[in-house]
This record gives structure tokens, sequence and C-alpha cells, in this order.
């Protein structure tokens, strides 16, 4: 009990599994291993702590207040989401020892197998979703590639009444925020407006 006490100590949020692998006793049934962490530790996720300081505070609550009374029909919200081969993105729960604090994990962007989708949605009209060809990781040149083969086409489809109104939102990810990216974006008719992902689809 000493040693599984240490090991759950040791490697918090982990399986019942590996907490017993490493006390050095492997091969205990998954039930006999529950019922005897359960005298010493629970089940808890990891605390998911998001890095914003005081300043990204103050410019999401100075975006709200610009944005509050838009008509977000006409705004096309789009992100990446990837499925990861290598477990979860920070959303795993595991053993945890009475009275020591949850860890904080934050979620990876970059990194690890896995592939990935871009989408969006627009009022009731969902935009693909594609897959992003190459891995996981989006560059700058990466992403003006898939806008001008995916969106750009889905984009000049559209009535003129669409296309003046259209508001295109996406986050400030690096590949969003380079200057290659404004600076090509533009060259398609999306005019960024503010450093807040927020831009203008120029008819």
């Amino acid at each position: 009990m000493h040693q599984i006490k240490r090991a759950a100590a040791k490697i918090p949020l982990h399986s019942s599994k590996q907490i017993f692998e490493a006390a050095g006793a492997s091969g205990v049934p998954r039930t006999s291993r529950c019922r005897v962490l359960q005298s010493l530790a629970t089940v808890h996720k990891p605390s998911i702590r998001p890095p914003l300081t005081n300043a990204h505070k103050q410019k999401r609550l100075h975006w709200a207040e610009k944005y509050m009374k838009t008509n977000f029909q006409t705004v096309l919200f789009t992100d990446e989401y990837r499925a990861t081969l290598d477990g979860p993105d920070g959303w795993s729960s595991g053993w945890l020892v009475e009275g020591h604090p949850v860890p904080t994990r934050l979620r990876r962007q970059q990194g690890g197998g896995g592939v990935m989708f871009w989408a969006g949605i627009m009022g009731t009209e969902l935009v693909s979703p594609f897959r992003v060809p190459k891995g996981v990781k989006m560059t700058s040149a990466k992403y003006v590639e898939f806008m001008t083969d995916h969106f750009l086409p889905w984009y000049r489809r559209k009535n003129y009444a669409f296309c003046n109104n259209i508001i295109f939102m996406y986050d400030n990810a690096p590949s969003h925020a380079a200057k290659n990216t404004s600076a090509s974006m533009a060259a398609m008719g999306i005019k960024r407006r503010e450093s807040h992902g927020v831009a203008s689809i120029l008819p």
C-alpha cells in the first residue's frame, strides 16, 4: 500500500494500471486495483487553466463590447480541429491521492500524430469540413494554400448581397496572424480589421 500510494502521488492523474506498474505490482486485476485505490485516492480530471493575462482579458472585454450589437448571422466562424493519435489533449482523467492538488494541464495546439480538419459555420450553414493535408501542423503557407483551394471556391459561388455583408472570423493562431497570411488574404479581398481575428470580405 505504501508503494502504491507513493506511485499515485508521483504520477498523478494516471490510470490504476499505470500506478500499479510503477509500484511494481503488475498483473493485478482492474477491480482489485480500483478497490485498493479507492481507500487512498479519487478520480479527477486535470484543471484546465487558459494562459490569459489581464491584458488578454481586457482585449476580450473590449471586443465583446464593440461587437455586442453585431448581427452574428452574417459572421462566418472558422477554426481547425485536431484528432490526435497519442491521447487526448489534456482532457483525460486519473487517480489522485487524497489531499493532493489537482495538476494543471494545458491543451496542446501542435505536435503529436493525428489529423486536422478545418470548418466554418455561419448561421445554419456549415462550410465543409475539409481535411488539412500533410500532418497536423498548420503553417502560414499551408493556411493560405488551404484558403485558396477550399474557402474561395465556396465564397465565389455566393451572390453579391451575401458577399457584401459577410464577416470572416478566425483566431490568432500563428498561421492566422502571420504577416504573410494577412498580405495573402488581403490579395484575396479579405481585409483584416484588427488583431482579434476579425476580417471583412470585400466583394
